[in-house]
């Protein structure tokens, strides 16, 4: 038998409550991702979307080793457990596409957007190589200045979280929305946060079992 902290135990409950809503919740998201991706497979949408599912689905095992170890580096004094239950009582609808939405038409398509057409005003044209590929300094100081607002808007949830959300950011969405445009970053955001809300469910089905 494994202890259950009073924490855990609230979110178990909260999680017990709403099941069945979760549980139909979830399923229409899973769909609304899988949908795009089996028409890309077929032809009838841009090979660009089953590859950004499969490259998000590739790094999110990474994702989790990460954590993993930043959280044995780096003892997180904060309450991981109050974060998973404001995900959970959330919703999937609202966690994985309304909240992604949102977040990635502010930190990509208004404020890296903006800044990149700004500081190509006052930075010089300076190419500098990023994972390979040229790209313009004013470019990469946009991309790096968005993903780390966007890491510290979450340093209230945990600074742990803030860590992994601003590489996971500048290393995927920003380059996504350099290359492709908002979709492509809402894309990955979304397929991200599917995938982290099927593991919390995971976790917590794991839970009742025991």
């Amino acid at each position: 038998m494994v202890a259950v902290t009073s924490s855990q135990a609230h979110i178990l409950s909260t999680y017990t409550t709403h099941r069945k809503k979760i549980g139909c919740q979830l399923a229409c998201t899973v769909a609304a991702v899988a949908i795009p991706i089996i028409l890309s497979l077929g032809g009838l949408l841009p090979a660009a979307v089953w590859k950004i599912g499969a490259v998000v689905t590739c790094i999110f095992p990474v994702k989790l080793i990460t954590s993993w170890l930043l959280s044995k580096a780096l003892p997180d004094r904060s309450q991981p457990t109050k974060y998973i239950e404001q995900i959970i009582t959330m919703g999937p609808l609202h966690a994985s596409i309304t909240t992604p939405v949102i977040e990635e038409t502010l930190f990509r398509g208004i404020l890296q957007g903006g800044l990149t057409v700004g500081l190509r005003k006052i930075v010089p044209l300076t190419l500098v190589s990023l994972f390979g590929m040229p790209t313009f300094l004013s470019t990469l100081l946009a991309a790096t200045i968005a993903s780390t607002a966007f890491g510290l808007m979450h340093a209230g949830q945990s600074p742990m979280q803030a860590i992994i959300t601003g590489l996971g950011s500048l290393v995927l969405e920003a380059p996504l929305f350099h290359l492709y445009g908002l979709w492509a970053s809402c894309l990955a955001h979304i397929v991200n946060n599917t995938l982290c809300y099927l593991f919390m469910v995971a976790s917590w089905e794991t839970s009742r079992a025991k």
